[in-house]
């Protein structure tokens, strides 16, 4: 089932008002297994350069002791064979060492300024400020009544009009998105109510804009205090508090912002 985190409910999802968690600390997220990789391919790449010499050795030796007993003629039957063992392992060694050595480092620092996409020398830094849209789905996957799989992901937007990406590639992706959103959202919410306080609307869907005194719904407005969202499978739903009518219904994956819609429903814009 797609939708907003679980884990937090919408009523108690650090919106608005509610502390952010400010430790002070840098901590890293890395990619899935990345050190079992590392400390797998760094000495492969050893080896396969070890065996490029080995091979080298042998192909002189053995030349050298054949030309010795039979002549030069026979450089083009003993020589071959070991230079293309030597020339395949020095370039698969130099290859699988220099990708190892050069993104040894790879996966996303979280600090109390910002995230920070790390992969090997290169990094992207990405302020909690710069950020305008972040919308986080969780997948459960069932066979039955079990529940077999949890898949997360985020997608972040930045003010630039670059987008990043978090799954469940990054160890405890989970928890990495979880702090995200306690870094981001109230900022976004207060952000967006200051914009509809000034006139401004805020588009979470074409058929979905939040408008300062009314919530236009297929450009239909509707005041806020009469709407009320249901969250059914994969989709949120928008329907009439009293008549239960439904007003629309959307793909959760379809909407901007969806935390902060459910947000400004339960705190209408005054």
């Amino acid at each position: 089932m797609n939708g907003p985190d679980k884990n937090q409910p919408v009523h108690s999802r650090n919106l608005p008002g509610q502390p952010v968690r400010q430790d002070g600390l840098v901590r890293f997220f890395p990619v899935r297994h990345q050190q079992l990789r590392n400390w797998v391919t760094l000495p492969l790449g050893i080896l396969l350069l070890l065996l490029a010499a080995a091979s080298l050795l042998y192909g002189f030796f053995i030349t050298w002791y054949a030309v010795q007993r039979f002549g030069r003629a026979v450089i083009l039957q003993t020589l071959p064979v070991p230079l293309l063992i030597f020339t395949a392992a020095l370039i698969s060694g130099l290859v699988i060492l220099i990708t190892t050595l050069r993104y040894w480092k790879k996966g996303i620092e979280l600090s109390p300024s910002g995230l920070t996409f790390q992969k090997g020398r290169s990094s992207k830094t990405i302020p909690w400020d710069s950020i305008t849209r972040l919308d986080a789905r969780i997948n459960v996957v069932k066979f039955a009544t079990s529940v077999i799989d949890i898949q997360s992901r985020a997608e972040i937007e930045t003010d630039q009009g670059e987008t990043f990406q978090i799954t469940d590639k990054i160890s405890n992706s989970r928890e990495l998105i979880k702090r995200c959103r306690e870094n981001v959202l109230p900022r976004l919410f207060h952000k967006y109510q200051r914009a509809i306080r000034r006139g401004e609307k805020i588009t979470f869907h074409h058929d979905l804009v939040a408008a300062p005194q009314a919530l236009l719904v297929r450009n239909m407005p509707y005041d806020w205090r009469d709407v009320e969202p249901v969250l059914k499978r994969k989709k949120i739903a928008l329907q009439e508090k009293t008549t239960k009518r439904e007003l629309i219904s959307l793909p959760i994956n379809q909407l901007e912002n969806a935390d902060i819609l459910l947000t400004m429903l339960e705190n209408p814009p005054s």
